[in-house]
């Protein structure tokens, strides 16, 4: 049977170390000391194998359980998971590759979109949300960020992705990059992978848009009523439409 949340919670150590099974592999081990620690059991190649998944509660138990995900998905693809992971870490710093570590969180943020949409029963906004976050992963943080090590990632990383959005003119897309980032990292921090978080405080050094009247203008409080007004007198004339405005 699977876990719950406040069983793993409320695991207490015990005079020998002992597991508390999830499933697929996935189990807690409580150790003597009362540390707890995710384990993935697996086969490969007629050997009963095993790799830590990280140590709770940095880790939670969905986030283990996407991590287990992930590592059967390398079994499907005949992968071994520890051989994957030497690998996806840079030889030099010896830690993993953004790009690799992009992947688990990406994963761990569609899972909470899926719970706030199976809730609000927003499946389109959901799937609309997952292809944004794809498409600047692929156009503009992975060329810059995607093989330098998660550790040794600065600021000024995190800011040149920024300036690249912005000197296109796409200020709406940068101030939801910076949010990405922001998320990202605050998982690494809470995984153990990064000491500190980078992405914070980028929205500081944003370049306003031209007066927030671009392809997507917003209007303040004040200038509700006017519009108002016009949109009750509009006639649909090609007239009208040219001459209407919000000033």
């Amino acid at each position: 049977m699977a876990l719950k949340d406040f069983e793993v919670r409320f695991a207490k150590p015990a005079d020998r170390p002992y597991s508390m099974a999830d499933g697929l592999g996935l189990s807690l081990y409580v150790a003597c000391n009362g540390r707890k620690s995710w384990h993935f059991r697996f086969s490969w190649q007629g050997r009963q194998c095993r790799i830590s998944l990280g140590v709770f509660p940095a880790v939670g138990l969905s986030e283990a359980r996407i991590l287990c995900r992930e590592a059967h998905a390398l079994l499907g693809k005949g992968i071994d998971p520890r051989t994957f992971r030497r690998q996806s870490r840079s030889p030099t710093f010896g830690c993993m590759l953004f790009r690799v570590f992009a992947r688990s969180w990406l994963a761990f943020k569609l899972q909470r979109l899926e719970m706030v949409a199976s809730r609000e029963f927003k499946h389109g906004g959901r799937a609309s949300t997952v292809i944004q976050i794809e498409r600047a992963f692929e156009q503009d943080i992975l060329p810059l960020l995607g093989d330098k090590p998660l550790v040794s990632i600065t600021r000024a990383d995190v800011l040149a992705v920024q300036r690249g959005i912005e000197k296109r003119g796409a200020f709406a897309a940068a101030k939801k990059v910076r949010t990405w980032l922001k998320e990202l990292f605050a998982y690494a921090v809470v995984l153990g992978e990064v000491p500190l978080n980078p992405a914070l405080y980028l929205g500081e050094l944003a370049f306003p848009s031209e007066g927030g009247r671009g392809m997507n203008p917003c209007l303040s409080l004040k200038e509700l009523p006017e519009l108002l007004v016009g949109l009750g007198s509009y006639q649909g004339t090609r007239w009208n439409v040219y001459t209407f405005s919000y000033n």
